[in-house]
């Protein structure tokens, strides 16, 4: 009870939630057709661009501004195979992407074309949470030491080596 995976580490949650160390780094990249590539170091370098996004989702605080001023055309989709798609049918300039969903996509037909920007747009940490209430602090710790002991004698690797590996 009172365990949750994953939410973002802010100053508000810090007050409900006790956190686990990171679990795993999401990266979220965009995608562009191989042909139409452009150099990525910041939000400003997608001004002007439609970029897909999948519908509800926030992604960081700088992109959804610029999305909300008007400066980046976010067209929100169903699902990340559906915005690559347009991606690749030349409806989009570039589509927003966790790293691990996308490169099971990048192998299905017609989708080759396509290919992941070097920068990031983000790198997400995971975390085990529990809720401030559920009193898991021992609990944590204990999962903190195991998460350390995975990480120096590689089984965390070979963990995320496997959840990640395309079937």
């Amino acid at each position: 009870q009172g365990i949750t995976g994953g939410p973002p580490r802010t100053t508000g949650r810090l007050r409900v939630f006790d956190y686990s160390e990171p679990i795993y780094e999401e990266r979220l990249l965009l995608y562009v057709r191989r042909d139409q590539a452009f150099d990525f170091r910041g939000i400003e370098d997608l001004h002007g661009r439609r970029i897909g996004v999948i519908r509800g989702w926030s992604y960081t605080d700088d992109f959804d501004r610029a999305v909300r001023e008007g400066r980046i055309d976010a067209q929100p989709g169903s699902s990340d195979e559906a915005n690559l798609r347009k991606l690749a049918s030349g409806r989009l300039d570039a589509v927003v992407v966790i790293e691990m969903a996308a490169r099971q996509l990048l192998e299905q037909d017609g989708l080759d074309e396509l290919q992941p920007l070097p920068r990031p747009l983000s790198i997400n940490p995971t975390y085990l949470v529990f809720a401030k209430q559920a009193r898991r602090q021992d609990l944590l710790l204990r999962f903190d030491q195991a998460l350390r002991e995975m990480r120096e004698d590689g089984s965390l690797q070979r963990l995320i080596n496997e959840a990640t590996a395309i079937p």
